[in-house]
């Protein structure tokens, strides 16, 4: 009887979606983990991604670990795939951009990451804290 009644409520329920509208010139990057096999030896390795969210064109390079080169190298490629460069980027909070969490205020962006931001002259925006499924403003 109780599996009836909720089953008859579960059909009742119209599914709920939120779209996300992502501007042109908006991407998200991140590194992630990828297990390559080489001459049969299992290894991990460190994959840089960028998306460009609003047209959902993927850039995903492997590199041996996540460092400063590696992220920075990743960002050169994926312009260059790209054709150019986004407006604003969005980071989850990677040690290799953010040296200090601010709270409200912000983040103390590294050294590296300031540079390669002048160099390329785009926006960079950070998930909050502890958040990094939210990757709105």
């Amino acid at each position: 009887m109780v599996q009836g009644v909720v089953q008859a409520w579960r059909e009742g329920q119209a599914e709920a979606f939120l779209p996300l509208v992502h501007r042109p010139g908006d991407a998200q990057a991140d590194f992630g983990r990828a297990v390559i096999n080489i001459a049969g030896q299992s290894s991990t390795a460190a994959m840089f991604v960028m998306t460009l969210t609003h047209s959902d064109a993927i850039f995903c390079a492997v590199f041996p670990r996540e460092c400063t080169l590696t992220f920075q190298e990743g960002h050169r490629l994926a312009f260059e795939c790209f054709g150019g460069i986004p407006r604003r980027i969005t980071y989850d909070n990677t040690r290799i951009a953010v040296a200090r969490i601010l709270g409200h205020r912000g983040e103390g962006v590294t050294t590296e990451f300031l540079k390669m931001k002048s160099h390329y002259l785009f926006e960079s925006h950070f998930c909050r804290v502890r958040s990094p499924t939210k990757r709105t403003c």
